[in-house]
């Protein structure tokens, strides 16, 4: 019995010992980074943005990976755009690496002191695909708040590494008609 145990307890350490998971834009990253963008909010109305974001990881249980991530810019509509966002994959490794699992919450508002303002709270799980350098990631929301009204948000991110910068590209759906396309440029600090 103690025979068969001892393996278990190895593998588990080696689990618990791994670095941070290297995932995408929704996913979780063990750099510090800065991020520039342009952005189409193309439902319910069509209005172009530019922002700049910093993310960064940190750390509350040593097996689970969590970054924050916060943002700002300036909307084409006359209003600005921020938010915040917190993420964790509570399963960095799953079927070997090539998976991971975790949870995120946004709360960000776009468009403010515009007429086509959106302030929206999502949370929910998403999943991780890692092509290396290339990485993939499929968001949900449990329950999204978009200016006072109930729905579900749907997304993909992808991100392509580059050596010390990556390609970052995302679409974002939500069953209240808001919509919003981004594209940029992540840089490692």
């Amino acid at each position: 019995m103690r025979t068969r145990a001892f393996p278990l307890l190895l593998v588990t350490a080696a689990m618990l010992s791994t670095a941070p998971a290297d995932a995408a834009p929704l996913g979780i990253v063990s750099e510090s980074a800065v991020g520039v963008s342009f952005g189409y909010q193309y439902q319910p109305a069509s209005v172009i943005s530019l922002g700049a974001s910093f993310e960064t990881p940190f750390s509350i249980v040593p097996f689970i990976d969590t970054s924050v991530v916060a943002k700002a810019g300036v909307s084409f509509a006359g209003g600005v755009d921020a938010g915040a966002t917190v993420k964790a994959v509570l399963f960095p490794s799953l079927s070997g690496g090539l998976f991971a699992a975790g949870l995120w919450l946004d709360v960000s508002a776009y468009s403010l002191g515009s007429s086509v303002s959106a302030f929206k709270i999502g949370l929910g799980p998403m999943l991780t695909v890692n092509l290396e350098p290339a990485y993939l990631t499929f968001s949900a929301s449990l329950l999204a708040l978009t200016n006072g009204v109930f729905g579900f948000d749907l997304g993909i991110a992808g991100r392509y590494y580059i050596d010390v910068f990556a390609l970052d590209l995302s679409v974002d759906y939500n069953t209240v008609g808001w919509a919003r396309a981004n594209f940029g440029l992540r840089f490692t600090l």
